[in-house]
């Protein structure tokens, strides 16, 4: 438990109280942390052509990638001077704050779930001007027809690998497994599967949606993205 919980529990007894408190505080943590979309490293971006954008990077910062995200810093001895190469801490609800026609790749993996689904659709067609011609964004995302598929079928063993990210893992049903995929502790703001998906990309203007498959070269490759993800590339025509 945090010491903001640990304070907010002695002094404020009521519990959605507390979380309400908690979740202001960690706003305001973000608002902080978050660059102007006129900060430096921004504008640093202006006149840039083939740039490559790593949306909602997490600790997968990239070389050669503009890599942003919440409260990013560069990893000890990760070499910013490397051409094209950025760590932006930024709050992407606001947007993507980059020239029109400045990218030949956008890339977001597991991001776009955790936010509502409004600002999810205005940061994807920013993502949409952001590119060139004949670029591509490629998104990936929960397969969520996967879990709901193990789930009606009683099949304990496919959720295995979530184990621990259960509160009461000993005891855990397949609700519990559920309730984790689904909601991953609140983290998780929206669903989409891939018709949900392209019918957004469409509506954009995207020209050309398709899925494609894991790609060792650019997806993060562990057990979990590569048993739980579906992806899909779209192409601005």
């Amino acid at each position: 438990m945090s010491v903001l919980r640990r304070l907010l529990k002695t002094l404020i007894p009521s519990q959605p109280l507390q979380t309400a408190l908690a979740r202001a505080f960690n706003e305001f943590k973000i608002a902080r942390a978050s660059v102007s979309p006129n900060s430096p490293q921004f504008s640093a971006l202006q006149g840039r052509k083939d740039l490559k954008l790593h949306l909602g990077c997490g600790a997968d910062v990239r070389s050669g990638w503009i890599n942003i995200d919440l409260m990013l810093t560069a990893p000890a001895g990760f070499d910013l001077s490397q051409p094209n190469t950025a760590c932006i801490s930024y709050d992407l609800r606001n947007g993507l704050p980059v020239p029109d026609g400045c990218a030949k790749m956008v890339f977001s993996s597991h991001f776009f779930e955790h936010l509502e689904y409004w600002h999810g659709k205005k940061l994807m067609a920013d993502c949409y001007r952001a590119l060139q011609s004949g670029g591509i964004f490629r998104i990936v995302l929960p397969d969520y027809k996967l879990f709901f598929k193990a789930y009606l079928a009683g099949d304990r063993s496919f959720f295995e690998p979530l184990r621990y990210g259960l509160v009461e893992a000993e005891t855990a049903t397949l609700a519990d497994f559920m309730t984790y995929a689904v909601y991953q502790f609140g983290e998780h703001c929206a669903i989409y599967d891939v018709e949900r998906l392209e019918v957004v990309l469409r509506n954009i203007g995207y020209g050309e949606v398709r899925v494609s498959q894991f790609d060792p070269a650019i997806d993060v490759d562990n057990e979990l993205r590569r048993k739980f993800s579906f992806y899909v590339e779209a192409v601005k025509i």
